[in-house]
Order: C-alpha cells, then sequence, then structure tokens
C-alpha cells in the first residue's frame, strides 16, 4: 500500500519490556489524508476509533502486551498496523471488539471509544455483542470460522442473532452480496469456495449489517499472493 508511516506506540514501555515488544507501528494509505478527513466529515464525524490510554495484560505475564495506546481514526480512513510478532496486532484488535479481555483472559484498562463525535460511547469492558452492530471483524483465517453451511447462511447468521425482521435481513444480504461480488455464490457450499472467495464471504459477513468500522486481522497472509492484494483492493 503506498502510505505514509505514523507511530503507534506506547507512551511508555512497560518496565524491563522489550521496546519493540511494546510497540504498534500503523501506516494509513495517505496519498490524500486530507481528502479522507473530509470524506470522513460526511460520514457522520471526523473521528470513528478512539483509544485513550489503552493497556492489555495477561495475568500470568509481567509485562503488558501493549499499554498507554492513544490513537484515533477517522470515519472513511482505510489504516494498516503494523509491528514485528508478538507486538499486540491481534490482541489491540481484539480489544476493538469484545475478544480481549471476554475469551482472552486478563486485564483491559483505558477507553474505547466508537461511533462520531456526537455520539460516542465507551466500549471498553463490553462483551462482543455489544460491539456487533458498529464493527464488523474478519480474524486470520475466516474459512476456520464459519458457522453455516452456505454462502447465504452465513451472511445471515449475525443477522438472525439480532433479531432482524426477514424481509431485511434479505435484503441486507443481498446488498453485502453485491458490494463484494459474491451474488453467485449465495447457494454454494463454504467448504467449497477457494480461498480468495472465502475471504469475500467473510468480509461481507462482518459489513452485513451495517457496521461503521471494518477490522482486518492479517488479510495479507493468504499463500496466494493475488488474494491479499485483492483484499487490500476490496477493502478501499
Amino acid at each position: 500500500v503506498g502510505c505514509s508511516q505514523r507511530p503507534l506506540r506506547a507512551s511508555h514501555p512497560a518496565p524491563g519490556g522489550n521496546r519493540s515488544h511494546n510497540r504498534l507501528v500503523g501506516a494509513s494509505n495517505l496519498r490524500n489524508r486530507n481528502h479522507l478527513r473530509n470524506l470522513g466529515s460526511h460520514l457522520g464525524g471526523s473521528r470513528m476509533i478512539q483509544l485513550v490510554n489503552l493497556g492489555f495484560k495477561y495475568l500470568s505475564k509481567q509485562n503488558h502486551v501493549f499499554q498507554n495506546l492513544n490513537l484515533d481514526y477517522a470515519a472513511g480512513e482505510f489504516a494498516l498496523i503494523c509491528g514485528p510478532t508478538g507486538s499486540g496486532k491481534s490482541s489491540m484488535l481484539g480489544a476493538l471488539v469484545g475478544l480481549v479481555p471476554h475469551y482472552s483472559g486478563g486485564v483491559l484498562s483505558g477507553r474505547i471509544l466508537l461511533g462520531p463525535a456526537d455520539i460516542t460511547r465507551n466500549f471498553a469492558g463490553l462483551r462482543p455483542a455489544d460491539y456487533s452492530s458498529m464493527v464488523g471483524y474478519v480474524n486470520q483465517r475466516p474459512g476456520m470460522n464459519f458457522v453455516t453451511q452456505t454462502v447465504a447462511e452465513e451472511l445471515a447468521f449475525g443477522l438472525e442473532q439480532r433479531g432482524t425482521p426477514p424481509t431485511e435481513m434479505s435484503a441486507k444480504v443481498l446488498l453485502a452480496a453485491e458490494k463484494l461480488g459474491i451474488e453467485d455464490l449465495l447457494h454454494r457450499n463454504l467448504n467449497a469456495l477457494s480461498g480468495g472467495q472465502q475471504q469475500r464471504v467473510a468480509i461481507a459477513a462482518a459489513i452485513c449489517g451495517d457496521q461503521k468500522i471494518l477490522l482486518l486481522d492479517e488479510p495479507t497472509r493468504s499463500e496466494e499472493r493475488r488474494v491479499g492484494k485483492e483484499c487490500l483492493r476490496l477493502c478501499r
């Protein structure tokens, strides 16, 4: 991705900790950041995510996975979080959807403010279900986490859990499928899809409920380079 870098780092590394372990380095596709900021203002507010002194630590470990993270992202912004293995990238994303600490264990501190400034809510400590209407999430291996048999069922699953009326659900499934170009796959078995097709389905499922924030954990890790490139193209 053609981009400029900006540091996403802990203000104070854990005592005795490896500095690289306590640092996240981020980059955004800032070919025209002003354009993205302006776009954000038309999407309901200039800020969509704000992390305030966010930290996470496993009780069995001496050092924090990350701490004192103070970051903000605008509506419409496309950003890349990068760093060495073990630097806390996946844990940070997990915190933004409630998986951390509810399924990981450990202690989360600080605040996670999501939504435009005029309706911001602190999500830190809430359960994944509380994030579901705001945040869509695709993990490192989307094909391993499908819970249904067909593409259409997978896209509808989250909507069913939220009690979406059938007519509205069908419309949302079709719209998400159209956005990701998978209309012809709706009745296909998920296990029969290629890696690239599975990734498209996972992204469609993540945005099917009109989520305003989309998080992808290592979307380019596929052994097929074209799959990673296609994923970035779709997101942009």
